[in-house]
């Protein structure tokens, strides 16, 4: 990018001018030359290039930090529910810093990590060992600042129990390379946010809010402040840094500048921190814009939980391990080892859908046909979502007979921002397939097959479903996407480069989504099922019946979360963090 290419008016310099203020700039890079944005420093005699971008991936490097990304490492667009990370200590390079005798927490330890057994022990013991005074001070500064500060008690706590774990981990346990650096960096991040908090409260605070007639000036030759500062965009967060001596880099555009003074233009400096990703690569946890609470968040709740364990008591299913008490569909409950009376047949109670709902399959067109007036295509009656299953099926569960039609005593009407316009249908998406795209097939023969193509994705679906966020429901996909998806075992996986019509591309993403879920949870496995026997009709409904299970536990989960209407949102004084971890 050429540097140098900036409208003259930017360099305005006046001989007689001996400071500057909050809007001038000692040295200035342009960022952007096609939007005519140009970053200036008024008190800094280097220049930093922002993290600029809406879809940035979070996920942490070979250094177990997260490169220009990662608000102890570098300077971050100012985020005022965060106004600490401007505070930030850097590398201590004076003696005079109140930090110089702490500079372990800024070294690259990651470097000196040999992982060789028995050796990858000891270093990590050394280690530990040499940031052990500094956490010691740390925690004699924070019990004394607590006394006086004690609206701090939660997050300053936070950050000690972080250390406490990370040591107990690095000194006690066996970890692999990866958890090894991780806990070594959150260590060091902990101990830098926790110093970073108590200085904005007791130092620089004061002096942000201090009330002056004039703006504070500074010498042209500018300061090398031992913090990390922060990228602002408006004359309010630029006074405010500038005022506590911080770091400020003002992004504007070209015709905000008018009298301000910008003495030169310089290039951006290289970034002097790791940017080389791990190998194996640490998971993206984030996508998003830099300065985003939901960025801050991320990294503080990753930072809590980072040697956390999954509850082996949490969506565990063992299949065939134990029995149900009671059997749906037979109306009482039973003994496990009893079998069901002979006389119980299937009625017509429980969910039914009507026989226009089935699947149907157009002939081809027969070019002897004689030509004749097009008739036109007769409407097909819509799928009703509320209708019931089909019924006298083999594959279905008994239910009881009062909750017969009770689909359609349920108000599809919506008062809220989910009504829609007139002319216009709601495309529907599931995160699990609808047990009607089966049982309203055509012939049995597709209906079974397609139950054993549900039961082959089924445990690696659940796997994704445990081992995922229990805030976060899986991707939804559309009932075409899911009718290709079981019908693989006759058509077998999209093989051609590109899509050219819309049964094409609801084969093209089925195949990309069903890929993607084996190959992760399920490597070496085909992702169709192989049909041999035809299985009986118990199998098959207790195959059904686990399916609606699953479906009636995902709606639930949206319906509870669409009911709640006391859920807190984020404020200033409560952050998108603060609730995750809650």
């Amino acid at each position: 990018m050429a540097q140098q290419a900036a409208p003259p008016v930017l360099l305005t310099h006046h001989e007689s001018v001996t400071s500057m203020d909050f809007g001038d700039g000692l040295t200035g890079s342009t960022l952007l030359p096609e939007s005519r944005e140009f970053v200036s420093t008024s008190n800094q005699n280097r220049m930093l290039r922002p993290p600029i971008g809406s879809t940035r991936d979070l996920y942490r490097r070979e250094d177990g930090f997260y490169s220009e990304d990662d608000p102890v490492q570098y300077p971050q667009p100012f985020n005022p529910h965060y106004p600490y990370f401007a505070y930030i200590p850097k590398l201590p390079t004076d003696e005079t810093s109140p930090y110089y005798n702490d500079r372990c927490m800024w070294n690259n330890y990651w470097r000196e990590i040999n992982y060789n057994f028995g050796s990858c022990r000891a270093e990590l013991n050394w280690i530990s060992t040499k940031i052990l005074d500094s956490v010691s001070s740390l925690c004699q500064q924070v019990k004394r600042f607590l006394t006086s500060h004690p609206d701090w008690q939660n997050s300053l706590s936070e950050m000690d129990t972080t250390i406490t774990l990370c040591l107990h981990q690095l000194t006690s346990v066996q970890l692999s390379l990866h958890n090894s650096v991780r806990g070594v960096a959150e260590i060091q991040r902990s101990w830098k946010t926790a110093v970073a908090i108590m200085d904005y409260v007791e130092v620089y605070k004061p002096k942000m809010s201090t009330i002056s007639s004039s703006p504070q000036a500074v010498a042209l030759e500018g300061t090398d402040a031992f913090q990390m500062g922060a990228f602002v965009w408006n004359d309010r967060d630029a006074l405010m840094l500038f005022r506590a001596n911080l770091p400020v880099y003002f992004i504007r555009g070209y015709n905000d500048f008018d009298f301000q003074i910008i003495r030169r233009i310089d290039p951006f400096l290289d970034l002097n921190i790791t940017q080389k990703a791990a190998s194996p690569s640490y998971p993206v946890i984030y996508t998003g814009q830099a300065g985003s609470d939901a960025k801050f968040a991320a990294i503080r709740v990753v930072s809590i939980s980072c040697f956390d364990t999954p509850s082996p008591f949490e969506n565990l299913h063992l299949e065939g391990a134990y029995q149900s008490s009671y059997l749906l569909g037979v109306g009482s409950i039973i003994s496990p080892t009893s079998s069901l009376p002979s006389d119980l047949k299937p009625t017509s109670s429980g969910p039914i859908r009507t026989p226009s709902t089935a699947a149907s399959s157009s002939k081809p067109y027969n070019r002897k046909d004689k030509k004749g007036k097009v008739k036109g295509k007769q409407p097909q009656p819509s799928h009703n979502l509320f209708d019931d299953l089909p019924p006298n099926n083999p594959f279905i569960l008994c239910v009881i007979s009062a909750w017969k039609d009770a689909n359609r005593s349920i108000d599809q009407s919506h008062p809220g921002k989910c009504q829609m316009l007139p002319g216009h249908n709601l495309r529907l998406k599931t995160v699990l397939l609808d047990s009607a795209l089966i049982l309203g097939a055509s012939d049995r023969q597709r209906q079974v097959t397609y139950l054993l193509q549900w039961a082959h994705i089924r445990k690696p679906l659940l796997k994704r479903s445990c081992l995922a966020d229990g805030n976060e429901l899986p991707m939804p996909l559309r009932p075409a996407v899911w009718r290709k998806v079981l019908s693989f075992p006759f058509h077998g996986l999209y093989t051609k480069s590109e899509a050219t019509d819309k049964q094409a591309k609801d084969h093209q993403e089925g195949t990309i989504w069903l890929q993607k879920l084996f190959n992760k949870y399920a490597q070496g496995v085909s992702v169709t099922a192989s049909i041999e026997a035809d299985p009986n009709a118990k199998s098959m409904r207790g195959l059904v019946h686990k399916l609606c299970m699953l479906n009636f536990w995902f709606q639930m989960m949206v319906l509870d979360e669409l009911a709640n209407s006391t859920k807190p949102q984020p404020t200033p004084t409560c952050t998108e963090a603060d609730l995750a971890i809650a």
